[in-house]
């Protein structure tokens, strides 16, 4: 949470398949909340203009960053077959922060050759890479602002775990650390030694870094972009119904992710969360990996093994030609869809098969052949690769729907992210819910709702009134056994204290579902630190989506972390006792620590990370 106000607040938005980022001036904002300066004229090498770039990273052989986006995969498509070899490529990384079982700062990612970097490396690159280039855009218009000025809102998605949120905190502090690397390329290189002694820089830096969750900033740009339209006498028909007591579904619709959250609007203006977040691996790439797939069918999977490995830069050129094919593909339409085909596809398809694209006839009853160069997809076979994200995405909103129908009268679903410009994904859901007497409505702007929206947010993170967690947070203690209520598989002896104990209990901060407040939910709770050889009590940290689990060993647990409290006159006493103050309002947990009858703060912190 920002302890200052800003004079710029700048949003990074690092998606599954693009990538921006967007600004605003406090002034700006008093006076006009939705002028926010994004950046949309990022420009491929074959001219295309994309209101984001790709979320690609290209590193040299020493690990220093060189480039990103689409100029990361201009220079990689161009290399030569040797020169590839030494660099690092990775591109649609984001994903690998989604259902992991465990969050390390150490974890390991795979670049498109199966080369491996740290993933923190990586990601703060790219974030270090956008931040640079929006520093310079500001500074052309006022030279004389400072680091200080500055706060940093990252976005991630609501469904995301406590550990990758954490990482996505690190990464952003870590891409300070990243400098000119005095190659005259633009490229970067890490400054370890920097990194290792600065901490107090770090600590400075963490203050002025917020995250936002993606659909919470999405709803915040929509409300205001109503706004705008009712004084400009438009009536804000084409947004979501955002009157007072009324209650709408915003879905983002990404990449990688589908994520959604229900909101009321309340009679301040704020927006108060009606559920807790929902969603899951429904976005858009869902569809380039049924295109992949149909190819494999076709050609066999080690033809396309070998033309991803060895052929590279024409892979990633066919994966951005269907791209931007796929936008345009309707339900509604009749259209083929072509491709121009890469030589070395063919070329290893007839090492490998002996036979030409073309006398394969196969394919063609299929509804997929070739015209000279290129690869021709029927309607029907196009519409076909968009079947498993569309029947996910339907059934989450079904499910959500009829949720929320029980307890709340949804007025309208509001559709944002790239993947909800798709005119099959548009069609399919109107479909659904025309009958239903909801509005189903996709903004203009829609892409960059959720960036925009970041900004919005980090002026004004009150704006989300309310949120509803969706666990139950709490550490594992041992208790005094009784055998009234603990299995008899939990008791064990303790020869501290001369008793027998039940081992595993699940101690209970805050219940799921319940209804926290922004900034203002706490939750107390007493411990007692013994001193085991060192100054640092750590406490094991769980959670579960049942409201009340017994055991930490209880099916659903599971370990997200720890609570970790630096107290230095612990050794002298032997033991503490320690009151400790958490936050759960707020997109990120925190918690604060203190000796009980004293005012001796405690550094602490969650660590979620492990």
């Amino acid at each position: 949470m920002s302890l200052f106000e800003p004079l710029i607040v700048a949003a990074i938005d690092i998606g599954t398949t693009y990538s921006t980022y967007a600004f605003s001036t406090r002034k700006e904002f008093e006076s006009d909340p939705v002028k926010i300066y994004a950046k949309t004229n990022w420009v491929s090498s074959d001219n295309f203009v994309g209101e984001k770039t790709t979320t690609a990273v290209l590193f040299d052989e020493q690990k220093d960053f060189h480039k990103f986006g689409f100029e990361a995969e201009d220079f990689y498509t161009n290399m030569g077959v040797k020169e590839i070899e030494k660099w690092y490529f990775f591109s649609r990384f984001k994903m690998n922060l989604f259902k992991r079982k465990k969050y390390q700062e150490n974890m390991q990612l795979q670049d498109i050759r199966g080369k491996k970097m740290p993933a923190i490396d990586v990601f703060s690159a790219a974030i270090a890479y956008l931040k640079n280039h929006l520093i310079k855009k500001v500074r052309d218009e006022l030279p004389d602002i400072r680091m200080s000025d500055f706060l940093w809102v990252i976005t991630v998605p609501a469904i995301w775990e406590d550990g990758a949120r954490q990482f996505m905190r690190k990464a952003a502090i870590k891409a300070h650390f990243w400098e000119d690397s005095g190659k005259g390329d633009g490229s970067m290189r890490f400054n370890h030694e920097a990194f290792a002694q600065e901490a107090e820089i770090q600590e400075t830096l963490s203050r002025q870094i917020m995250l936002a969750l993606e659909p919470e900033a999405a709803a915040l740009y929509c409300r205001c972009l109503q706004l705008q339209l009712i004084r400009s006498g438009d009536g804000g028909a084409s947004i979501a119904p955002f009157s007072p007591g009324q209650h709408f579904l915003l879905v983002d619709l990404g990449g990688g992710t589908s994520d959604m959250i229900a909101y009321e609007m309340l009679e301040s203006g704020d927006l108060r969360e009606l559920t807790e977040p929902n969603g899951g691996d429904g976005g858009g790439v869902i569809v380039d990996e049924a295109f992949w797939s149909l190819l494999r069918k076709h050609y066999g999977d080690g033809v396309i093994d070998e033309f991803k490995t060895n052929k590279s830069s024409d892979y990633l050129e066919m994966q951005r030609q269907f791209e931007l094919k796929k936008r345009n593909i309707s339900k509604s339409s009749n259209e083929v869809t072509r491709m121009k085909l890469r030589s070395s596809l063919a070329k290893i398809y007839k090492e490998k098969r002996g036979l030409k694209l073309k006398d394969n006839m196969i394919i063609s009853e299929h509804g997929v052949s070739f015209n000279k160069d290129k690869l021709e997809l029927s309607h029907d076979v196009s519409l076909g690769l968009f079947e498993e994200p569309k029947k996910k995405l339907l059934i989450f909103l079904e499910k959500r729907y009829l949720l929320d129908v029980d307890r709340y009268s949804l007025d309208a679903i509001v559709m944002v992210g790239g993947f909800s410009e798709s005119e099959v994904i548009k069609e399919e859901v109107k479909a659904a819910f025309e009958n239903k007497n909801i509005k189903v409505i996709v903004p203009k702007e829609a892409s960059l709702a959720v960036v925009k929206g970041a900004v919005l947010y980090g002026h004004n993170h009150m704006a989300i009134r309310e949120r509803v967690l969706p666990y139950t947070y709490g550490i594992s203690l041992r208790v005094k056994f009784d055998e009234a209520i603990h299995p008899i598989e939990k008791k064990i002896w303790c020869d501290n204290r001369q008793i027998y104990i039940a081992e595993d209990v699940f101690q209970s901060f805050i219940q799921a579902g319940t209804r926290v407040i922004t900034s203002e939910t706490c939750v107390e709770h007493t411990h007692t630190a013994f001193y085991f050889g060192t100054n640092k009590a750590t406490i094991e940290v769980y959670r579960s989506k049942e409201p009340n689990p017994k055991f930490v060993t209880d099916e659903g647990c599971s370990k997200v972390g720890k609570l970790e409290l630096e107290i230095p006159n612990l050794k002298e006493l032997g033991s503490k006792l320690i009151d400790i103050k958490m936050y759960f309002g707020n997109t990120e947990l925190t918690v604060e620590a203190k000796e009980l009858d004293s005012d001796n703060r405690i550094k602490s912190a969650f660590n979620f990370l492990i």
